[in-house]
């Protein structure tokens, strides 16, 4: 099955299945394709080993799970069928800083920097986070901070110094989709 991915940051993509019979020659009549229970046989190109069907416009999937099957036969009527569930994730990761609050003066060095992120549930399907990245002033904090599986907090060490600096997020989904979000302080 191509792709591989279990979460697809698109409903447009390529299914390619690949099949043979080591001791007989495999009945290309006999090889059918479902997606979601519903027959796409006839909107696939089936040849000597392999099943391609393009999913593209009006035939792209609709955000959610969705069951990929397809069955295949021997000249002698021996079946064998395999079935890959797919996720097509079209909504990216929310995140929002929680303190400093925009613009604020802090009468202090080390500020606690806070913000909470999320993968947003569409359709029953959310891929879930695949990384977080926290930069203040240009420089990847993100291993100094303390990340959960929601929410990160960093307090500069050392501290900064004063004036104003930036914090910049970017938190990426398994199904590749990211959301960036920034701090002025």
């Amino acid at each position: 099955v191509s792709p591989l991915e279990r979460h697809l940051p698109t409903g447009t993509f390529m299914v390619r299945y690949r099949y043979r019979d080591l001791l007989t020659d495999v009945d290309p009549a006999s090889v059918r394709v479902w997606i979601d229970r519903a027959e796409w046989t006839s909107e696939a190109t089936v040849n000597d080993g392999a099943l391609e069907l393009s999913l593209a416009g009006a035939s792209a999937l609709l955000e959610g799970d969705h069951e990929l099957r397809v069955q295949v036969a021997d000249v002698k009527g021996n079946l064998a069928a395999r079935s890959d569930l797919v996720g097509v994730d079209l909504t990216d990761p929310v995140a929002a800083f929680t303190a400093p609050g925009e613009g604020a003066w802090r009468a202090t060095n080390t500020p606690t920097i806070a913000l909470d992120y999320a993968d947003p549930t569409r359709n029953g399907l959310a891929s879930g986070i695949a990384s977080v990245t926290l930069r203040v002033d240009g420089a990847d904090v993100t291993a100094n901070a303390a990340v959960g599986p929601a929410s990160v907090t960093y307090t500069p060490y050392p501290a900064l110094a004063e004036g104003e600096h930036t914090a910049h997020v970017i938190v990426r989904d398994r199904s590749g989709r990211e959301t960036q979000a920034e701090l002025v302080f």
